[in-house]
């Protein structure tokens, strides 16, 4: 049996997850590895996202060993906008420095939801 951490596949899967059951409450989601055409250039790929990302008003962050949203993290506060921590299995404790990073961290899924439906509620 494969080792969670190495198995790409699984991470996928728990993001498609997480998508699925955030939209069913009604919140709008961006899911750049669904979102976003994977068959073209790196380059393009990265152009897209980051068009999604300046007009976000928020990006997600799962907080994995999963090192290109903290690129994608980095850049969308750059930007000025919040920046949520979503704990998962695999979520190591984070420093001081790390956790005031994020506009805020969350627990678990149901966590994120109502936090989703608050900032919405701020627009």
């Amino acid at each position: 049996m494969k080792d969670k951490e190495q198995d790409g596949d699984f991470y996928s899967h728990r993001n498609h997850k997480l998508v699925k059951k955030l939209e069913k409450t009604g919140v709008k989601l961006y899911f750049p590895e669904r979102d976003t055409n994977q068959s073209l250039s790196p380059k393009k790929i990265l152009a897209k996202n980051r068009e999604a990302l300046e007009a976000s008003t928020a990006i997600i962050v799962v907080l994995s060993d999963s090192r290109g949203i903290y690129l994608e993290a980095g850049y969308a506060k750059g930007l000025g906008k919040k920046v949520i921590g979503l704990k998962v299995e695999e979520t190591r404790s984070l420093g001081l420095i790390s956790r005031n990073f994020f506009d805020y961290v969350v627990d678990n899924i149901d966590e994120l939801s109502i936090l989703l439906k608050d900032l919405e509620k701020e627009e």
